[in-house]
């Protein structure tokens, strides 16, 4: 029987080979549990990044649901405010002659509209942003005609008490044309006072229409894409004109009457 007998360089080979199969198997190891820790690493961060940016959105939900408060309580008060002027410009617009053909008048006139600036900038619905700003100028332009109507008012007021107060008769022809003017200028306003409160109720009406639709989210357990596809809908979302209509026609109108208004601001203000 022929036996062959390994050589030394068999056996330097086979050990060669040995040592080089254990270091290949530890590096192999070593890369398995660096990339196992590459990986735990980039999840923890990845998840860390989602959180930090789930309350950042948490913080522009937050933001927006106060601004959309804040307006809500401003246009309720101005609704009131324009109830009150509409009364105001309707006793004004008897004129300035009573019907024995002697001058008249009121001490009460109609009041500016406070707005609070600043609430449109956390507003994040793309339609209710847009009426804001339409709202915003409306505010300006009410308060522009209704201070000019007030001084010209109060002028023709004074004047005419001056000149009374000093036995002066008041000329029938200048007082016919300014009883005319202001009677005119009363009526002009109570149109735009009454497109105002339309406007107004279409904002309202939304608000309580988008808060019917939004339901409350655990930020501790929602996922980032959720709290993405929240947001959409809220930037998104627009009540339909048929929805607008009938939430003004059944909520609103029977509310704001000058009797319940009126009562129902002062059961706040005593509040």
């Amino acid at each position: 029987m022929l036996i062959i007998l390994p050589t030394a360089t068999t056996l330097l080979d086979s050990s060669t080979l040995q040592v080089l199969g254990g270091i290949a198997g530890a590096l192999l190891g070593a890369l398995a549990g660096a990339f196992g820790t590459y990986v735990i690493g980039e999840k923890a961060r990845k998840k860390q990044k989602d959180d930090d940016e789930i309350k950042e959105q948490r913080l522009k939900i937050r933001a927006n649901e106060r601004a959309l408060k804040n307006a809500e309580a401003e246009i309720e008060a101005h609704l009131v405010l324009i109830l009150k002027n509409i009364e105001h410009y309707n006793d004004i617009k008897k004129g300035i002659v009573d019907l024995s053909g002697k001058f008249r008048t009121t001490l009460s006139m109609p009041q500016p509209y406070f707005h609070q600036v600043g609430i449109g900038v956390d507003l994040m619905n793309v339609s209710f942003a847009t009426k804001w700003q339409s709202y915003e100028s409306e505010v300006v332009l009410q308060n522009s005609n209704l201070n000019e109507f007030n001084e010209y008012y109060v002028a023709l007021r004074s004047s005419a008490h001056e000149s009374l107060l000093h036995g002066q008769q008041l000329n029938s022809q200048v007082l016919a044309m300014d009883d005319l003017v202001i009677k005119d200028g009363a009526g002009q306003c109570i149109i735009a006072a009454e497109s105002f409160k339309e406007r107004c109720f279409t904002l309202v009406a939304e608000i309580a229409l988008g808060a019917q639709h939004w339901e409350s989210i655990d930020f501790t357990k929602v996922t980032l894409e959720e709290v993405k596809i929240y947001i959409n809908k809220i930037h998104s979302y627009e009540p339909t004109q048929e929805q607008l209509t009938s939430y003004i026609d059944e909520e609103l109108r029977p509310i704001y009457t000058p009797e319940k208004a009126f009562k129902s601001a002062s059961q706040k203000m005593s509040k």
